[in-house]
């Protein structure tokens, strides 16, 4: 009996974890259907900085491109490097078999490099928009036994914003991300060239335009009086601050920050100055987001520092605050067809380019953006057309990553791709005459996969 009750204890054990990042990509992991941290309702804008440079465009720089279309990026070229990073970026896989299972992903703490304010778990003391990643939710041998959760930083500008961590430990971008990986996540190390790739996708994240900035991040008329009595609050020096203002820490033509670790008032743990560029949309504040809103934060200085700010001063503070944080444009559109376009667009990796027959990219890549569309609500079945080219797609996935690199599946993956962006965009195209039952078919209006 003793040894029936030892079996039956045996195979229900867990497997142990995989040894290579290799053997991980291979592991017989899938999704549950649990989404232990959704993306938010609002899904912040993507926005890269080679959109927008010309000195990253076709024959300037002479790189190898990959033509990405769709209102997503303006139909410009993309550096094969960064579509690998960005692809890498929404791969539960890169941070390990549970998050596989969890449905996680960089993307989702960090929506388009952003921001997402409603990430909760028990670890983070039940306060949204902060998260302790050493628990057992994100790996099984990852929980440190300290309850040290911290609020989710805006990845936007990154490449400005060194050093790293919120108590500025560690001074590389590769560093920082390689860390996380293996270090928080407990990932098998993955090959340089992944890393690489994903540092050059995290460099290329852009802060949102912003109209009330002007030249050295100096307001403009557009941001109202309130907020230029603020700026004028924001350079004041102040005795408490040693004669200092906020603006010499928070330099603004350096993206508001001085790349240098401060302690908090009589605090003595010092911690990493964060930019203030996109902070209208990127609550709660502080290192342990103690700050639910901008007036929250304010206050919070005042008392750290002793500043005694008169209620005049606190308002036109928070009024500079939100001018200088406030972004264009700030969401994507509520649209299947506009976010099913970026990952739909990894599948170029396996059709050309420097990674096509890259066994790890190809598997990695098809697992990917099938993951993706399933967290936008696909299929519904009130659409026979859309259905079909969903199950179409997931079958030829779910086939070609178990072959490997095939000339043959990369047709048949192109045309169900082609397919599929076809019956997006025609669920979500306005019916002729609608009636009681029949209407424009839009994200919103069918079940979401979350």
């Amino acid at each position: 009996m003793l040894t029936i009750v030892f079996a039956a204890v045996v195979a229900a054990a867990p497997p142990p974890p995989p040894k290579s990042f290799e053997a991980l990509v291979d592991a017989p992991v899938h999704f549950e259907g649990r989404w232990m941290i959704p993306l938010p309702k609002k899904l912040p804008r993507r926005a890269l900085r080679y959109q927008t440079s010309p000195l990253n465009r076709g024959e300037v720089l002479k790189l190898p491109w990959v033509h990405q279309p769709g209102k997503t990026d303006s139909g410009q070229r993309m550096p094969w490097g960064v579509l690998l990073g960005e692809m890498l970026f929404h791969a539960p896989r890169m941070i390990g078999a549970l998050n596989v299972r969890m449905g996680v992903s960089c993307h989702h703490c960090h929506p388009n490099g952003a921001t997402n304010p409603e990430v909760f778990t028990e670890h983070s003391y039940m306060v949204p928009g902060r998260i302790d990643l050493s628990t057992s939710y994100f790996s099984e041998q990852g929980d440190d036994g300290i309850l040290d959760a911290h609020v989710v930083p805006t990845l936007r500008g990154i490449r400005y914003t060194a050093p790293y961590q919120v108590d500025g430990r560690v001074a590389s971008l590769r560093e920082q991300t390689r860390r996380v990986i293996v270090g928080e996540f407990n990932t098998p190390e993955p090959p340089p060239y992944l890393i690489d790739a994903l540092v050059m996708f995290l460099e290329q994240l852009d802060p949102l335009p912003n109209p009330n900035l002007g030249p050295n991040n100096l307001l403009t008329d557009r941001a109202g009086a309130d907020a230029k009595r603020g700026e004028r609050a924001f350079f004041e020096p102040r005795a408490k601050l040693g004669g200092r203002s906020c603006a010499s820490c928070h330099i603004p033509e350096d993206g508001f920050t001085d790349g240098r670790r401060h302690p908090l008032g009589s605090q003595r743990e010092p911690y990493d100055t964060p930019t203030l560029l996109g902070l209208l949309n990127t609550p709660p504040y502080f290192h342990d987001a103690r700050a639910p809103t901008i007036e929250a934060a304010v206050a919070e200085v005042d008392r750290l520092f002793g500043l005694k700010l008169s209620a005049k001063e606190i308002t036109d503070l928070v009024a500079y605050l939100k001018a200088i944080g406030a972004e264009e444009d700030p969401w994507e559109p509520d649209s299947w067809a506009v976010r099913a376009e970026v990952p739909l667009t990894f599948l170029d990796l396996t059709q050309e380019g420097p990674y096509v027959d890259d066994p790890i990219v190809w598997k990695l890549t098809l697992e990917t953006i099938t993951f993706e569309l399933t967290g936008l609500g696909l299929p519904n079945e009130r659409d026979e057309s859309l259905k079909r080219a969903w199950d179409s797609w997931t079958a030829l996935a779910e086939g070609a990553r178990a072959r490997g690199p095939n000339p043959d599946d990369r047709q048949r993956l192109a045309k169900a791709r082609a397919e599929l962006r076809r019956a997006l965009k025609e669920a979500e195209a306005p019916k002729a005459k609608p009636g009681p039952s029949q209407g424009t078919v839009t994200r919103s209006s069918l079940p979401s996969g979350r």
